[in-house]
């Protein structure tokens, strides 16, 4: 990085520190939010898995009660 008259070896150093710092702001907020991730508690999908089974049977009787209102054809 050798001092040509114009700066540029100054720019390619604040260039590098920029670079370093915003690395390392990357790497805080990656903590930052997986820490806060885990502290939130997460629910249990088992009572979803519970709730739709017992509306799917639910909605399986209701089906069987109008199918066996339909009048059947009579075989000939």
């Amino acid at each position: 990085m050798a001092e040509n008259g114009n700066g540029k070896a100054t720019a390619e150093w604040i260039m590098w520190v920029l670079g370093i710092l915003v690395l390392i702001f990357i790497g805080v907020s990656s903590y930052a939010v997986t820490k806060a991730d885990n502290a939130l508690p997460k629910e249990d999908y088992r009572i979803d898995q519970a709730r739709v089974e017992s509306a799917l049977r639910c909605l399986n009787d209701k089906m069987d009660m109008v199918l066996q209102r339909i009048p059947q054809k009579r075989a000939e």
